[in-house]
């Protein structure tokens, strides 16, 4: 029997450390890349309830999908599930032309009334 280093069961990668930082590093990895579709395809939407519900059906449900099972306890890697949604926020922006500051995308959240990933998963294991 070959030895194998990682495999995906049920959507989450395993690999023989248990750590679940590839599985991190995967789901956000798919992420970029579903972000990459809806910039290309949503240049020209300008209704913010629209570009939410693309976030939250696209790209929030693979960053979420069995969270409780895989859910962070570093900072780094809590920090690197939010970059995706920071990069969507930056597209959101340009979409609704809302001027920011640079990384700083409180104006367009305030549009777009999302929370982050870890905000998220704190408030549903209270």
């Amino acid at each position: 029997m070959d030895r194998v280093d990682k495999i995906i069961a049920l959507g989450f990668l395993f690999v023989p450390s248990l750590d679940f930082r590839p599985h991190i590093d995967h789901i956000v990895g798919k992420a970029v890349l579903i972000l990459g579709f809806i910039r290309r395809h949503s240049a020209s939407f300008n209704s913010p309830k629209c570009l939410s519900v693309l976030n939250c059906g696209l790209i929030r449900s693979v960053l979420e999908y069995g969270s409780i099972v895989w859910y962070p306890y570093t900072v780094g890697d809590i920090l690197r599930l939010d970059r995706p949604q920071k990069r969507f926020l930056n597209i959101a922006g340009y979409c609704l032309n809302i001027s920011h500051p640079p990384h700083d995308y409180q104006p367009i959240n305030d549009i777009l009334c999302l929370e982050s990933l870890s905000a998220r998963c704190q408030t549903h294991s209270n």
